[in-house]
Formats: structure tokens, sequence, C-alpha cells
């Protein structure tokens, strides 16, 4: 892997990680690479989220949690956090849920501000939200996915409430 740069190293694992080819020198082999040759000071969002996505999906939490920890500081709000999607930010959750380590509280709670501002310009993709609920539940922090309920709440109040309005005036009518 001379020659490959972080985008040649995130769509490498990948697409094994999509193939669901496990080999035991891969994950690692791509983790020297990137970190030994500086690439990962480079990396873009994208390539963040792949890679954190191929190394849940190949590697151990026992191994490769350095490299994820490593991946997730350059989503962290003195680096890219800005740059980073709303998905991109799932995606990094859900492999510390996978391999159920927490990321740092402070970052956490960072990524999550960031989620919760784009979902309220753009709500998240279904299987987005399923994947970060999933993952917050994992990593014992379930309700700092209420956000994503909030709209179903006050559409459910004022349902209620335009009921009660009805049958006061069905009431009133009679």
């Amino acid at each position: 892997m001379p020659d490959f740069n972080s985008q040649n190293c995130a769509n490498l694992l990948w697409g094994f990680a999509r193939l669901g080819y496990k080999s035991d020198s891969l994950v690692p082999a791509v983790g020297t690479a990137l970190t030994e040759r500086g690439l990962i000071e480079a990396i873009k969002p994208v390539e963040v989220a792949d890679l954190s996505y191929a190394v849940a999906m190949l590697g151990d939490a026992e191994g490769d949690a350095a490299l994820l920890s490593t991946l997730a500081a350059r989503a962290s709000p003195d680096c890219l956090l800005d740059e980073f999607s709303s998905r991109q930010l799932v995606t990094l959750l859900w492999a510390h849920g996978r391999f159920s380590i927490s990321p740092d509280r402070e970052l956490m709670g960072a990524w999550m501000q960031r989620i919760e501002a784009t979902h309220e310009a753009k709500p998240l993709l279904q299987q987005d939200r399923n994947n970060l609920e999933r993952a917050l539940d994992v990593l014992g922090e379930a309700d700092a996915a209420a956000f994503l309920h909030r709209g179903k709440e006050e559409e459910a109040a004022a349902e209620e409430g335009q009921e009660a309005h009805a049958d006061t005036a069905a009431e009133l009518a009679a």
C-alpha cells in the first residue's frame, strides 16, 4: 500500500466490509499506512465515516479501538466537525456502538449537537435514525436521541387538541 492515499485506503476497507471479507491483517495494515504515513491528518469526513464503518465490520474492539479513536478525533470541534454530515456522524457513533466503546463525552456531546441541528434542518433518514438509536442504546445514552421523537410527540399532542376541540364544537352544536 505504499502508493495508496487516504481515499484509496477508505475505499479498499469499505469494499471489503461490504463484501463481508475478513482478514486478520487488513485493518491493521491500513491503519498502519494511515498513521505512519501521516495520511490521517488529511483524511476527509467521508473517508472517516467509511473507514469507521469498515473497522467496525472487519476489526475487533481489542485490536482496532485505537484506530477508531484516531478517526473519531478528526470529527472534533477543533478539527473537521462542521464538515461532517449527520449520516457520517451517525456512522461514527454506530461504529463505537458496535465495539461498545463510548467516545469521549465532550466529543460525543458535540456530535449529538451537530446531528440534532442538522436533523432539524433536514430530518435523518429512517435507517440513520435506527442506527443512531441502536448505537446510543448500546452506549448507555438512549436519552440523547429524544430529539428524534420531539416532532412525533408534538404532532400527537396537536391531534389530541384537535379531537378535543372537535368534541367540544360538536357538543356546542347539539
